[in-house]
């Protein structure tokens, strides 16, 4: 490591805004200048159609008052008109500047820009929410004078460069975009120090950390503890994307330390969290509830990693194949990752993507803030969402039932609470363990609150009271949900919602009595007699029993119900017609229960088969663990909530002195187990399995029939990540059998199962039925 960069790195641990003496050169800065220029253009395809269209309605002094009210009292929870005066001047600059476009150095648009920038430093209107004062006119305005300088008298140019954010102090996405506005500052002042500080402050978030921003499994942290790689995320990876490319090749460049920190981000966190370029709702914060957040792939996530393809270097044949990915001209690959900083898991394969999200006492689980996201209470609660194609809940949010939101378990109260602020919870249990294809997620529900003011002063209001038990198995194919001690004084029904979703083509019933029936639109059936269902590709199985609601109702919304932002669309009715799907538990349940198995991407033909002959054997749902098998896979998932012990088949055994979760995948020479601490508070843990094996901390006992591996657990951010365990047969254990069979499981119903016995017990490994596997 050079001298420089050495003190760059010990200078910017103490403050982001420390620089050394200018070390840019003339050279560099112009490089800079000009890429910013360019970017602008890019940026801003349609500005020639904008400038068209906002010069013909523009006042004579300068601004729009027929469509802008200027100066009413706007309070945080109104979207603030005057920023758009300033999105308008932008298009005005880039079209004025744009050697290819239509209005290149045209008069008539200089003149209304130079008006239009008047009008703005002699009224200059003020927004109640600082995010505008200090970036959203800082960004935009700081772009303009820098297209418009030499177009510009000294008194104009002084009085644009005064409404400028200076340097301060922020965190994670809001430093980046401070950062931004002091580089372009330092541009106009010829400022060659203010850009270096500014270059090194917006470096200096590239870095994994504990506190908001990149973290070490990939999660991205704004607002406290709240996952967030969409929304801020994105405006992040879009800002560091547009660093990269604009600071390469000079005296600042993002070093090699840097650049793969931000690839490791990239790869390993925010393209796992979408489908085909839809983020995954659960990381989008209050973002998805603004119109048009979701009605398509986002432009912000494609840009940025087209981006970073353009500029080149670091871990660029991966960064390549995950954007083929993305766009579709590649299958998406398959696999598992539990994000334990952020609560978040995700299950993905060519077929479809399942996005889990959770809370726990150390992270957030929803956020209500300048009246954004005002029904989203409870989406830390164990909300699935399953993607096939990405647009399973496009806009749909209007529309939503926020009481039963897919994968959650809740009082069905008249009305889903409004809430301002922060959702958090009391339970420490919450985690997942993984081994890179197959996880087990869990969640100790506990009841959630928010701190709303009251005289002044922070007072926690609960929201829900529901406590439950509640797992997710994820073998590779779908996943199974199961829960227990489901729980709630409330005198409304608890539901659990298994999904709600867009109503696309038919919904096919299985019932238990071998009938087969279809859900016609705008009906609900109540039954307790349902073996599956199917609608859109994806299978639902049930075996637990209990009522099951199925709903092909309409429902209507407006954008404003869920964000008050959305003035300008509250004459905007929606209406979709949605699928919903869950299981009733009744009123002031005491040991409500539940379990269903889904498979996305999968025929009716193929859910029936499924159903008959379910490979997927629950082995333990009660207050000391749950625990489920792939019997195909030889693959046990456990989440104990208490120390104790599981039979993983006849004879064979596992326990934990402690509330782990663990993974346990079988083949001929031994055991491959992952095990991981939900609670994030343990130093070490003790398995004890049944039978011989070797391996680190492993300490055979009892003459050989079971053997106690002692396994430290990772600490500080680590905490909560899974550690893997090689376990290898000794040779007085019993060796695996192998056996094949077939039989016919249901009258005029031909299937083949393959069988495998290990140590003796039977398990099915495999079946077909009706040309499906």
């Amino acid at each position: 490591m050079s001298v420089r960069r050495l003190m760059i790195l010990m200078m910017a641990a103490l403050s982001p805004w420390v620089a050394l003496n200018a070390f840019l050169s003339s050279a560099d800065l112009q490089l800079i200048r000009s890429r910013i220029e360019h970017e602008a253009m890019v940026d801003n395809p349609k500005a020639d159609q904008a400038t068209a269209r906002y010069r013909a309605t523009m006042d004579s002094n300068g601004g729009w008052s027929g469509e802008i009210d200027y100066f009413r009292e706007y309070v945080t929870s109104d979207y603030w008109q005057p920023i758009d005066h300033i999105y308008r001047m932008t298009w005005f600059a880039v079209s004025y500047s744009n050697p290819d476009g239509a209005y290149y150095q045209d008069a008539g648009v200089k003149s209304d820009f130079l008006r239009a920038l008047d009008f703005w430093l002699l009224n200059r209107p003020v927004s109640p929410n600082w995010w505008h004062n200090q970036i959203g006119v800082s960004q935009k305005l700081a772009t303009s004078l820098l297209l418009m300088e030499s177009e510009l008298t000294a008194s104009r140019l002084a009085g644009g460069i005064a409404l400028l954010e200076e340097e301060g102090s922020m965190t994670g996405q809001n430093l980046v975009w401070t950062a931004g506005v002091a580089l372009r500052r330092g541009l106009l002042e010829r400022d060659n120090a203010r850009v270096e500080r500014a270059a090194l402050a917006m470096r200096s978030v590239v870095v994994e950390t504990p506190s908001e921003g990149i973290q070490v499994d990939g999660s991205f942290y704004q607002h406290g503890n709240q996952i967030y790689n969409g929304g801020y995320g994105l405006s992040f990876l879009n800002d560091i994307s547009r660093m990269i490319a604009i600071l390469s090749g000079t005296s600042v460049a993002v070093s090699a330390e840097e650049r793969g920190v931000f690839d490791r981000f990239l790869l390993e966190g925010t393209l796992w969290m979408q489908r085909y370029g839809f983020p995954d709702v659960n990381v989008m914060g209050r973002d998805y509830t603004r119109y048009g957040a979701t009605s398509g792939p986002d432009s912000t996530l494609l840009g940025s990693v087209s981006r970073v393809l353009s500029a080149g270097g670091g871990r660029f044949s991966e960064i390549q194949s995950q954007y083929a990915q993305m766009i579709g001209s590649e299958p998406v690959s398959s696999g598992h990752r539990h994000f334990w900083r952020g609560d978040y898991t995700v299950q993905r394969a060519a077929g479809a993507s399942v996005c889990l999200r959770m809370m726990s006492s150390r992270t957030i689980g929803a956020e209500c803030g300048n009246g954004e996201n005002l029904k989203g209470v409870f989406q830390g609660l164990g909300m699935h969402l399953i993607y096939r194609s990405g647009t399973e809940y496009q806009s749909i949010f209007p529309c939503w039932d926020w009481l039963r939101l897919p994968g959650t378990t809740l009082a069905q109260v008249p009305e889903a609470p409004s809430f301002a602020g922060y959702v958090w919870c009391s339970g420490p249990y919450v985690g997942g363990v993984s081994d890179g294809a197959a996880g087990v997620s869990v969640m100790s529900q506990t009841p959630v609150w928010v701190h709303e003011r009251v005289d002044g002063r922070p007072v926690p209001v609960v929201m829900g009271d529901v406590r439950a038990r509640k797992s997710w198995f994820f073998f590779g194919e779908g996943f199974l949900a199961m829960g227990d001690g489901i729980r709630s004084a409330s005198p409304y029904p608890v539901f659990t919602t298994v999904n709600q979703c867009h109503l696309r083509g038919t919904v096919k019933i299985g019932r238990t009595t071998g009938q087969e029936t279809v859900l016609q639109p705008e009906t609900e059936n109540i039954s307790s007699q349902i073996r599956w269902i199917h609608h859109d590709s994806v299978g639902y199985i049930f075996a637990s029993g209990g009522d099951l609601h199925s709903s092909t109702r309409s429902r209507r919304g407006r954008w404003t119900d869920i964000n008050s932002l959305m003035q300008r669309y509250s004459e905007l009715e929606v209406m979709h017609p949605l699928f919903t799907l869950g299981l009733d538990h009744g009123l002031t349940p005491t040991d409500g229960s539940y379990s269903y198995v889904v498979m996305p991407d999968i025929s009716p033909d193929g859910v029936r088969a499924f159903a008959l002959a379910n490979p997927i054997q629950i082995l333990s749902r009660n207050e000391i663990a749950h625990a489920a098998r792939d019997n195909r896979k030889r693959i046990t998932g456990i989440a104990f909530f208490e120390p104790g012990t599981v039979e993983l088949r006849v004879g064979f055994s596992l326990a934990s002195d402690q509330p782990v979760a663990v993974l346990v995948s079988e083949d001929l020479r031994g055991l491959r187990v992952h095990v991981a601490d939900p609670t994030q508070q343990l130093s070490s843990i003790t398995l004890t399995i049944s039978g011989s094996y070797t391996g680190n901390g492993c300490v055979v006992a009892n003459g050989g029939t079971m053997t106690r591996v002692t396994v430290p657990m990772p600490q500080g951010a680590y905490a909560g990540s899974s550690v893997a365990l090689n376990l290898t047969r000794t040779s007085n254990h019993p060796p695996m059998l192998n056996s094949v069979g077939s039989m016919s499981i249901e009258a005029g119903r031909p299937a083949s199962i393959v069988i495998q016995a290990l140590d003796g017990d039977a398990q099915i490994l495999h079946y077909s039925a009706s040309g499906d596997e």
